[in-house]
């Protein structure tokens, strides 16, 4: 189970994409240091790349993951995962 420390980007999270300065929101939490944005293309992209510019609420948070969960491919996967971690640290 991983947990996230207060400086990692977390699902719900809005944040800045530095090389293309756009505003992106994050499908996922971070793990090993990347992030997988909401939206298509599928985008997996380096933290040390994003600026967080809106934190997620609690509410937000579980939504996104919930969302993302649904969705195919790495995106699905991580979130599904991240879900299960959440529940199991809130006891749902």
């Amino acid at each position: 189970m991983k947990f996230l420390s207060p400086m990692t980007i977390k699902a719900g999270d809005a944040f800045i994409f530095i090389p293309m300065g756009e505003e992106w929101l994050a499908a996922t939490n971070e793990e090993d240091g990347r992030v997988i944005a909401a939206g298509w293309p599928e985008s997996l992209v380096k933290v040390s790349d994003c600026k967080v510019i809106r934190v997620a609420t609690q509410e937000s948070h579980r939504k996104m993951l919930v969302d993302a969960s649904t969705s195919g491919g790495m995106r699905g996967s991580w979130a599904l995962r991240q879900l299960k971690d959440l529940d199991e640290i809130l006891g749902t």
